[in-house]
């Protein structure tokens, strides 16, 4: 055997597929197309061509079309064969329609031979993944406003191969299931609607405990049928005729949950008969991903709900309640500052601190601010404790009142101080009548202290409570030994 046939039986026995071509050049030398020469059985297996139809043709008379592709093969490989150069490359052929491992080399001037092994499944094992990672992205950035459960039905259902995706989330305290989406072919879903007798979508369902307990853990729980799945929801006959109608084999479900969470929803993907659900990984990982928005949604909602409620008391509270950020600067106040100061909000928010103030309170406030601070690094603090202060605020009229504040460190959900928070109250009136009992105490203190005649008190008991210095006098005793006395 010579050589020259050893060499041939080699190429025809490579487990890869391998082409020899001739580069054809126009008159400046550039490549326009490229002859095949020899082709191995390999070669026709990963390309689906026939060397008998391609040898001795050009490449745009065997593959019409590959001139427009989006790769320039042409021009690849002439570079190759003209400057002898070696390249390894992936590659998709539009023509056709295969993923491929290249290496391309010149073995002599205006020639070049290409070794490739077609990579089309494993390319197309990576598209539910790279399609998994762009739609990932999406949801971290998905809002309550912009959920759509149409589309994350048609997102599983291309996901999974099934016929039919339904979403369902839980509502009223884990007793109703409510139908949100469902993806299909929408003459087959109102064709179902009215077997049922009802729309699905929308629809309430009683939820079954013992089905919600079958399909908890994020996993997919694979049913052998509708009636299996529904566990009582749909009766035999229902269930087997929506089976043959739609001609749905088995039922899969898994739950939306984020971590240990409690599901709050499943997807249900009804299966075409003899065909078991694609990509099961991807679509474990999309429903931990959609578990996990509708969990932050849940909580985001009852986030806004609270400030909504919190907003609405101090909104018609009759005490001022206001928050700052750690320069001490207000970031809100309660519309109850105009009873308060005769000013409207903004009007107060622009104000600094010393235009609020009279220059003594304003130091007993930023102390406080200040000693909240330094409890941060005090292990053995009270963060939580509120202090409590009066002070005195001016009015817009320039006149001030004395208020009551109660201050503490506005946090964040790590416990980190972010701010002060408080309200205040409007104490002038009875800080009036204090002065004036304070008056009316110490004017009769002089009064009783300074009597001509000897004064006496006692209480109900007639135990003797206090005495004037004339009341010693005429008794000839002392108020030590009086005072307690019957």
């Amino acid at each position: 055997m010579s050589d020259q046939d050893k060499e041939r039986r080699h190429i025809e026995n490579l487990p890869q597929a391998f082409a020899r071509h001739r580069v054809v050049t126009d008159k400046d030398g550039n490549p326009i197309d490229y002859i095949f020469l020899e082709v191995n059985t390999a070669f026709e297996e990963m390309t689906g061509l026939s060397r008998d139809e391609i040898l001795g043709q050009k490449v745009t008379t065997a593959l019409p079309g590959i001139e427009n592709n989006n790769f320039d093969w042409i021009g690849v490989y002439g570079k190759v064969a003209l400057e002898g150069k070696t390249i390894s490359f992936e590659q998709y052929s539009k023509p056709l329609d295969r993923w491929y491992d290249v290496t391309a080399y010149s073995d002599e001037p205006g020639h070049f031979i290409t070794v490739f092994n077609e990579i089309t499944a494993k390319k197309e094992e990576l598209v539910p993944m790279k399609s998994l990672l762009q739609m990932s992205e999406k949801l971290v950035n998905t809002s309550a406003a912009e959920l759509d459960y149409q589309e994350l039905a048609d997102t599983f259902k291309k996901l999974s191969g099934a016929k039919y995706v339904a979403i369902n989330t839980y509502e009223e305290e884990y007793t109703k299931t409510v139908t949100r989406a469902i993806a299909g072919a929408p003459s087959a879903i109102t064709r179902a609607a009215d077997m049922l007798g009802f729309d699905p979508t929308g629809h309430a369902w009683e939820i079954i405990p013992e089905r919600l307990h079958s399909i908890e853990g994020g996993k997919l729980v694979h049913f052998p049928g509708i009636y299996e799945a529904s566990m009582g929801a749909l009766n035999k006959s229902t269930a087997s005729l929506l089976e043959k109608t739609f001609n749905i084999g088995d039922i899969y479900v898994i739950s939306l949950a984020f971590g240990e969470s409690p599901s709050l929803g499943d997807v249900i993907f009804f299966m075409p008969r003899n065909q078991t659900i694609q990509n099961r990984e991807a679509v474990e990982l999309y429903a931990g991903q959609v578990g996990s928005l509708l969990a932050r949604i849940c909580i985001e909602e009852a986030l806004q709900e609270s400030e909504k409620r919190y907003r609405q008391i101090a909104d018609n509270a009759s005490d001022v309640i206001w928050t700052t950020d750690m320069n001490f600067n207000l970031t809100y106040v309660s519309p109850s500052i105009e009873k308060l100061g005769g000013e409207t909000v903004d009007e107060h928010l622009i104000k600094i601190l010393d235009q609020k103030f009279t220059p003594h309170s304003l130091q007993q406030i930023i102390t406080v601010f200040q000693e909240e601070i330094e409890k941060e690094n005090d292990p053995s603090a009270d963060k939580n404790r509120t202090r409590i202060i009066e002070v005195e605020q001016y009015k817009s009229d320039g006149k001030t009142i004395w208020v009551a504040m109660h201050i503490s460190g506005l946090r964040d959900n790590a416990g980190n101080i972010i701010g002060f928070q408080g309200v205040s109250r409007d104490i002038t009136e009875s800080k009036k009548a204090e002065e004036k009992l304070h008056a009316s105490e110490q004017k009769y203190r002089l009064i009783f202290e300074n009597s001509p005649l000897g004064v006496l008190h006692f209480d109900r008991e007639g135990t003797i409570t206090a005495c004037n210095d004339k009341f010693v006098e005429i008794i000839g005793s002392s108020q030590k030994d009086l005072v307690g006395l019957n």
